[in-house]
């Protein structure tokens, strides 16, 4: 009859529970990456958009920057469909034409 070894389990370390922030990033799909292009011409947008809007565009833009990427085309040329998100939140129908033809031009070389 062979003799079964003995572990002496003493000296192991139990696992810490995982951090349930850490499980969520997990669940999400992993975040669009973008060229640095995008981000400099989005970064000027943003900037352009909370002028016509006020302080609260900072946080607007981020929610339609988030449903942009889900959506797909995040190349310098989807930036179009970004900057019609934004105009919708900007009052007066002249004011928003105004802001897309200012934001368009961001997206010129």
């Amino acid at each position: 009859m062979s003799k079964i070894p003995f572990f002496d389990l003493s000296d192991l370390t139990l696992l810490e529970p995982l951090d349930n922030s850490r499980s969520r990033e997990v669940d999400e799909k992993p975040r669009k990456k973008t060229l640095p292009i995008v981000d400099r011409m989005r970064a000027n947008i943003d900037k352009l958009f909370v002028q016509y809007v006020g302080p609260i565009g900072t946080e607007l833009a981020e929610e339609h920057y988030e449903d942009w990427l889900r959506q797909g085309n995040v190349g310098p040329l989807g930036l179009k469909k970004y900057i019609a998100m934004l105009s919708r939140d900007v009052p007066h129908a002249r004011k928003q034409a105004e802001f897309v033809v200012k934001a368009v031009a961001f997206l010129r070389p």
